[in-house]
């Protein structure tokens, strides 16, 4: 094997690996192991190397995964290094070596897992934990790590920063029960601090010496109203038999009410995602006859199917003796891609209040910001339900859409505000400094750029303490985050060249690092999808055409404008480009053009001089003015809302 190594290898090389096995051959274990070559590894190869290797001055573990150089031995001698470092490892355990066992194993052989898995089998969870970081494992192993090693304060930070809990959870109760309980608590509490009612009272559940607060859990996502309520009575239903008694009054008016359709949805979908529905068959048969004429009055939203379950789940044989031979009044939106004419739409009527910001909570519920005059929760006729005293000019929600943030400017910095939109409490966190956020966060954790700074704070904490942060080579221009990928632009050179980072969340590992340059000038955008998108008023020779350019694809914009208009503002999701064009008539023209053929799909024209403002959330964009006005469109269905505030 030497000499076909020699032929390949500069003769330095050779004699290295030659010196390396004759150390291994003799039993020199110490000199051997400093002298050993690594196999494989993490990350991408650098390619080969064509200096001669050094030798180690120590056999130091926890070095970070990534690219390096490495010397091509061949599949013969590769396999044969892999079983002498293997015979090595077996011999150092036998010895008790098992500082020197765990090198081989990590460094060597580069089965990272199964060092950390050595330490643990001799009782070793710091040191483990400490490497598991390191080494960048998985969350809920480092967090299982963390907890066995008794370091209770890391372990619950990075299951909160990296939603970490389940896993963890799951790994500790079959062999240390104790600290499964413990942890289970400390996840169920974090659920509720999230929003998350209903999931925390599932996740504390299984612990029966917390049932009583798993109930107040529940009767405070009842107390709330609207869809949450509604989807905390299916689980109550299931849990506690009595529930049809105790809200006997609560359901008749569910019933009768023909408003409230939107939580009689709600309810029969909460009824559905059940893994065994049949225990709430009671409450579905109550509730079946009035969903039945929400269909039928075309105020329901179950298609077809799920229409179908949810009476056999109901399971009323009168009810079934009766219905039609037809078909049932299913729920079939036609989205606004395939409408067949421009959607025209027109703007509300003046209100009193300034709309600052705003989010869609739920299906006829929204949260405003009104700037020093706080923030208030209303519904599609603008009702105020809840006023919050907290000033709010920008809003962050949290993906349970039960807690919010409220940010207003002071000088260069911000004031937050947490709003617990269940608990009816604004917290006050403290002040903080930032050049972009993420709109959105997960109920605790919050993505803040400042220069060229990424950090995640703690919003349940006040003084919003770092969960995590990285220095980067640039300042940071743009921030995009949904709940599952956060992008981020940056200018990393003099010449000002832009590079566009890329991080999957929840562990915010990073999966792409690239140049972003569109060849034509205009405003960039973020794509939710990835990349960069331009929307630009001339092409690459200079022709004056409306352009949307992403990814080297090219679609020509169809404004519908119809006299010359000057692009003011665009943004875009991953189906849809919306233009702010400013028109000779004084107004602002908003347009909705698919981004797959450039043609307008829906326009509003609004009073320039309104500060108008525009939000996507989710399938739908909320457009909204310092006069009170807020448009709701959705996409999935066309369905538009409008309101003014007073």
């Amino acid at each position: 094997m030497l000499s076909q190594v020699s032929r390949l290898l500069g003769r330095r090389q050779a004699a290295y690996v030659r010196r390396m096995l004759q150390m291994f051959e003799s039993g020199d274990l110490q000199s051997a192991l400093r002298h050993a070559i690594p196999l494989g590894g993490e990350g991408n190869s650098l390619g080969q190397t064509f200096g001669a290797p050094s030798p180690r001055s120590s056999l130091t573990l926890g070095q970070m995964p990534g690219a390096r150089t490495n010397i091509n031995l061949g599949d013969e001698l590769n396999e044969y290094l892999r079983r002498l470092y293997r015979q090595s490892f077996e011999r150092l355990d036998r010895e008790g070596q098992s500082e020197a066992a765990v090198f081989v194993l990590a460094e060597l052989l580069h089965n990272r897992k199964e060092a950390l898995a050595y330490l643990e089998t001799l009782g070793k969870y710091q040191q483990a934990a400490e490497l598991a970081l390191l080494w960048d494992q998985p969350s809920d192993a480092t967090v299982r790590l963390l907890c066995l090693a008794g370091d209770w304060r890391r372990a619950i930070a990075v299951a909160r920063r990296d939603s970490a809990f389940a896993g963890a959870v799951q790994m500790l109760e079959q062999k240390w029960p104790d600290a499964a309980r413990r942890l289970r608590q400390e996840w169920a509490g974090t659920l509720a601090d999230q929003g998350d009612w209903l999931l925390a009272m599932e996740a504390i559940w299984p612990l029966p010496e917390a049932r009583d607060q798993a109930i107040a859990w529940l009767l405070q996502a009842e107390a709330t109203g609207g869809v949450l309520a509604a989807r905390a009575l299916v689980r109550r239903a299931v849990l506690l038999p009595d529930t049809l008694d105790r809200y006997a009054e609560y359901l008749t008016q569910l019933r009768h009410d023909n408003e409230r359709s939107v939580e009689r949805t709600a309810l029969a979908r909460e009824l559905l995602a059940l893994k065994a529905a049949g225990s709430a068959q009671p409450l579905a048969r109550l509730l079946a006859g009035p969903v039945l004429a929400d269909q039928a009055r075309g105020t329901g939203r179950l298609d077809k199917s799920s229409l179908q379950r949810f009476i056999g789940i109901a399971g009323d044989a009168l009810l079934n003796a009766d219905l039609p031979n037809q078909a049932l009044p299913a729920y079939s939106p036609i989205p606004l891609a395939k409408a067949r004419s421009l959607l025209a739409l027109t703007p509300p009527a003046p209100g009193l209040l300034q709309i600052r910001d705003a989010v869609l909570l739920e299906p006829g519920r929204y949260l405003l910001a009104l700037g020093e005059a706080g923030a208030v929760v209303v519904d599609c006729s603008g009702r105020i339900l809840l006023r919050l005293t907290a000033p709010a000019e920008r809003l962050v929600i949290a993906e349970s859409r039960q807690v919010a943030l409220a940010l207003a400017r002071r000088d260069e910095v911000w004031r937050v505000s947490r709003l617990d939109l269940v608990r009816r409490q604004v917290t006050d966190m403290g002040v903080t400094r930032f050049d972009h956020c993420a709109d959105n966060f997960s109920g605790i954790a919050w993505t803040l750029a400042d220069g060229n700074r990424l950090r995640v704070v703690d919003t349940s904490q006040p003084g919003l303490p770092v969960l995590w942060q990285v220095e980067l080579p640039g300042p940071v221009t743009a921030l995009q985050a949904n709940f599952q990928l956060e992008q981020l632009l940056l200018t990393t050179s003099p010449s000002a060249d832009v590079e566009l980072w890329r991080y999957v969340l929840p562990q915010r590992r990073l999966v792409s690092r690239e140049y972003a340059r569109n060849p034509v000038v205009g405003i960039d955008l973020l794509h939710p999808g990835g990349g960069v998108a331009t929307v630009a008023e001339q092409d690459e020779a200079g022709a004056p055409v409306l352009i949307y350019h992403h990814h080297g694809r090219v679609v020509k914009l169809q404004s519908p404008a119809e006299f010359e208009a000057r692009l003011q503002r665009a943004q875009n999701s991953a189906e849809w480009i919306v233009l702010e064009q400013a028109i000779p008539t004084g107004e602002s023209l908003l347009s909705w053009l698919s981004s797959t053929d450039g043609q307008p799909r829906a326009s509003v024209s609004w009073p320039l001089n309104a500060s108008l403002s525009l939000r996507r959330d989710s399938d739908s964009w909320l457009v909204f003015d310092l006069y009170g006005r807020l448009l709701h469109l959705e996409m999935n269905s066309g369905q538009v809302t409008t309101l003014s505030i007073s």
